[in-house]
């Protein structure tokens, strides 16, 4: 296991670039809530730690709720479990269930709660509300003064009926609320000065709208909001909104996560996973909920008091604290988290013909964003890719948008619009092809041969190209038959891979150059300057066969 150091340059943004890097409904980063105030502690200890000791992996991100920070608990020791994870080199979130500002009482006391009333200075409720804030600011400070990035989640699950700032204190009406986030953000970023801070907006999934409002609906807007989020509390993990929440247009998280009623330990992390990875796939992250003693009995809600909790923190689709590399993210919004381009397995396949059949859509896609040479503009090209896999073969669906398509350079292909895929099919890397299993295949738009180009072995066997051509750009649909191309079985699921898409502008020569790993234009004579391709052990199945 790898861990990295802590590093205080690790921005907010930075943190956010690398949680929002591309992948391929897989790469989750695994999360644990542990607990609130001077629980904190002991629940790092048993949730996570206890964890790692079994499985040989710690969490990548882990949760802690400022419950009861009105009384002032000592915050330096609330927050020692998240430094101590942060300076591991994972992720640290902080939720806030903010206690009753006019009575004292919990979240869940409801008296007496007009929201209006909290921005006002005046009334006895703003100025208990505004020293509310003032200690947790301190507690926030205290984590940016060690360098702590924090996914700060306040005043949650407001779309919901139990909390003293939901849904039935102003029935029908989102001002309140919204205003009182957009105050909060003002004071905390410029009267306290806090820069550490990615604002979670987490709703919750609803099943009865006739007590909840929409998951959307309290949306304070994208300016005082970096991620969005459900909490979902379901048996079956069924996350009501998750369409509603995609169309904010920022990433996505399950902000808390656990059974509703299968909390006698039998739950199935592994089901849990499933369900994300092929339901949610544009999820960034997940946080189970701690669990706590209800009527004499336990409440298992966290990862570690769940079936398969060890398989899970060993699966090839879960990010945990030891995968984490901020430093190494890129500094672009949307680049590519790592060298590896995961892939799952299909069932059932699908039909190679440039088409977009059902089980494409069942997988999330990477973006090409690496510009080699000569683009002009963002709307000049861009494309995306996605992959699966069965029993022989490797599948790309390849989407590109380009504003101008020409094909004339007889047998330079490579001058015309197209699209190349390099293969390393045993991994081996080096700085020349070694004639074996090193490719360069060439798919030039409306050109209905495959092609090799550079030190490339021989064009495989069974190879199999569609392509169609769309309103400003093209689509291909590529099968690679691994088994006939010297795949290494023994590299456990792995093989070299990358994917560059050509330009032509204005005919002659090739204008420009994209890529998904390369960073220089070097692959066609060096398979060490490609990627990797992981095929996972999950599957992606049609939901009429599942």
């Amino acid at each position: 296991m790898q861990i990295f150091a802590a590093s205080n340059n690790r921005s907010r943004q930075d943190v956010l670039n690398w949680l929002t890097a591309q992948k391929n409904g897989c790469d989750l980063v695994s999360g644990q809530h542990i607990g609130h105030g001077y629980g904190t502690t002991a629940g790092y200890q048993d949730l996570v730690l206890e964890l790692e000791r079994q499985s040989g992996r710690r969490v990548g991100l882990v949760e802690a709720d400022y419950f009861d920070w009105d009384y002032a608990e000592d915050y330096e020791n609330f927050n020692q479990p998240l430094k101590e994870h942060w300076n591991a080199g994972g992720l640290v979130g902080v939720s806030w269930s903010a206690p009753n500002p006019w009575t004292g009482g919990d979240s869940w006391d409801q008296s007496n709660a007009n929201l209006n009333e909290l921005l006002n200075p005046n009334t006895a409720a703003g100025q208990q509300w505004l020293r509310q804030l003032d200690y947790v600011a301190a507690g926030l400070a205290d984590l940016q003064d060690a360098g702590v990035v924090v996914l700060w989640r306040p005043i949650h699950e407001m779309n919901g009926d139990w909390f003293w700032w939901g849904a039935n204190i102003h029935p029908n009406n989102n001002g309140p609320y919204t205003a009182l986030w957009r105050h909060m953000y003002q004071y905390f970023t410029e009267t306290k000065g806090l820069d550490n801070l990615l604002w979670v907006y987490a709703a919750s999934t609803y099943q009865n709208e006739s007590w909840k409002q929409p998951v959307d609906f309290y949306y304070p807007g994208g300016d005082y909001v970096d991620i969005v989020g459900l909490d979902v509390y379901d048996d079956n993990l069924n996350a009501a909104g998750y369409e509603q929440m995609l169309a904010l247009g920022k990433p996505f998280a399950l902000t808390e996560l656990g059974p509703l009623n299968q909390r006698d330990g039998s739950f199935d992390n592994l089901f849990m996973l499933e369900k994300i990875v092929n339901d949610y796939p544009e999820a960034i992250y997940w946080l189970n909920w701690h669990g706590w003693m209800e009527n004499g009995v336990y409440q298992n809600l966290p990862i570690a008091h769940n079936r398969n909790a060890v398989p899970l923190m060993q699966h090839d689709c879960v990010t945990t604290l030891d995968e984490i590399d901020i430093e190494a993210s890129p500094s672009n919004e949307g680049g590519n988290r790592s060298s590896r381009l995961h892939i799952p397995f299909a069932s059932p396949a699908p039909v190679v013909d440039g088409d977009v059949d059902p089980i494409w859509r069942s997988v999330s896609p990477y973006r090409l964003n690496n510009e080699l040479f000569g683009l002009q503009s963002a709307g000049d090209l861009s494309a995306q890719i996605r992959t699966i896999y069965d029993r022989t073969s490797v599948y790309l669906l390849i989407e590109v948008q380009d504003d101008s398509l020409i094909q004339d350079s007889a047998e330079n292909w490579w001058e015309d619009d197209g699209v190349e895929v390099y293969i390393d099919a045993d991994l081996s890397g080096g700085n020349a092809y070694d004639g074996q299993n090193d490719y360069l295949l060439g798919f030039r738009l409306n050109d209905g041969q495959p092609h090799t180009g550079g030190m490339s072995a021989d064009l495989p066997d069974r190879i199999e190209f569609g392509q169609t051509q769309l309103s400003g750009g093209y689509r291909m649909e590529i099968k690679i038959p691994l088994a006939y191309m010297g795949y290494d079985r023994s590299n456990g699921g792995r093989f070299g891979i990358d994917i560059h898409i050509n330009d032509d502008d204005d005919g002659g020569a090739r204008d420009g150059k994209l890529a998904w790993f390369a960073t220089e234009d070097v692959s066609w004579e060096r398979p060490s300057a490609f990627g990797e391709a992981w095929l996972l052990d999950r599957a992606v199945y049609l939901p009429a066969v599942r």
